[in-house]
C-alpha cells in the first residue's frame, strides 16, 4: 500500500483508486522501452547466435562426402569394361579352337545379296560366345534357317519345296527343309554328311538341339565350347549355302 508520506497526499485503498487513478499513475516510476534505452545491443542470454552443436555445419559423419566404398567410382568388376576376351583387338583366331571368343570366324565371308543374312554373320563374329549364349545358340539356328531360305531362292526351289510339303514356304519348317536339302544331290559330300548328321535325333549336334535353343526354356548344352564345336560342325554346309569361305589377303 502507497501512503500519504509518499508524496501523494492520501492514502491509496480501494476507495481512493477510482477518484484519484490518473494521480497514482503519475506518480509511479516510468520504465522506458529497449530500443530508448540508448544500448540496442542485445544482451545476456537474449542474443540470436546459435551455440554449441546447434551450428549448420556437418560435423563427423554427417558430412556429404561419400565414405569408405560408397564413392562414385565404379569398383572391382563393376567397371564397365568388358571381360572374358570381349576388348576390341583379339589374339590370333584358330580354326577349330572351341575356345575362341565368337562363333563366326572374322576371317571368313559370305556372298548373299541378302542384307539381313549378312547383318547376322557380322554381329555373329564380333558376338562373344562366352559373355552372350543364349543368343549365340539361337543366333546358330536363324542363321541357318537364313542361309537355307537363301540357297533355296538362289535355285528357285522355295515353290517346289512348298508344292512337296503342301503348304505356303513362310510355313515350311526347318526340319522339312533340312530333309528337303537331303535328297538333292548337293556338290559336297561333306555337306551332305552334316545334313545327315542335323536330321539324327540321338546326335547332340542336332536339329532338335537347335530347335530346343528356340523353342523350349532350356539351357541345356549352352556354353562356349558345345557352342563354337557345332558352328564348325556346320561349316561345311553354310561352303554351300552362303559360298562361306576365307577371305584371301591382298598380296
Amino acid at each position: 500500500m502507497i501512503n500519504k508520506n509518499e508524496g501523494l497526499g492520501f492514502i491509496v485503498n480501494t476507495r481512493t483508486i477510482d477518484s484519484n487513478l490518473q494521480k497514482i499513475l503519475n506518480f509511479l516510476p516510468k520504465v522506458k522501452p529497449l530500443q530508448e534505452s540508448g544500448t540496442g545491443k542485445p544482451t545476456g542470454d537474449d542474443t540470436e547466435k546459435p551455440i554449441s552443436g546447434d551450428t549448420e555445419k556437418p560435423i563427423g559423419g554427417d558430412t556429404e562426402k561419400p565414405i569408405g566404398g560408397d564413392t562414385g567410382k565404379p569398383s572391382g568388376v563393376d567397371t564397365g569394361k568388358p571381360t572374358d576376351g570381349d576388348t576390341k583387338i583379339d589374339k590370333q583366331e584358330l580354326i577349330g579352337d572351341p575356345n575362341r571368343k565368337s562363333l563366326a570366324y572374322k576371317k571368313y565371308i559370305i556372298t548373299t545379296d541378302n542384307y539381313r543374312l549378312h547383318a547376322i554373320f557380322q554381329e555373329l563374329k564380333r558376338l562373344p560366345t562366352q559373355s552372350y549364349p543364349q543368343l549365340s545358340a539361337a543366333g546358330i539356328r536363324i542363321f541357318l534357317e537364313l542361309s537355307i531360305n537363301n540357297y533355296l531362292s538362289a535355285k528357285d526351289l522355295q515353290s517346289n519345296v512348298a508344292q512337296e510339303k503342301n503348304k505356303r514356304f513362310d510355313d515350311v519348317t526347318l526340319t522339312e527343309k533340312l530333309k528337303y536339302l537331303s535328297k538333292l544331290n548337293l556338290d559336297s559330300k561333306q555337306a551332305s554328311s552334316t545334313l545327315k548328321r542335323l536330321l539324327n535325333y540321338t546326335n547332340d549336334y542336332s536339329i532338335h538341339t537347335l530347335n530346343k535353343y528356340i523353342h523350349e526354356n532350356t539351357t541345356d548344352k549352352i556354353n562356349r565350347e558345345f557352342l563354337n564345336n557345332f558352328w564348325d560342325i556346320l561349316i561345311p554346309l553354310f561352303e554351300v549355302l552362303v559360298d562361306m569361305r576365307e577371305e584371301k589377303k591382298e598380296s
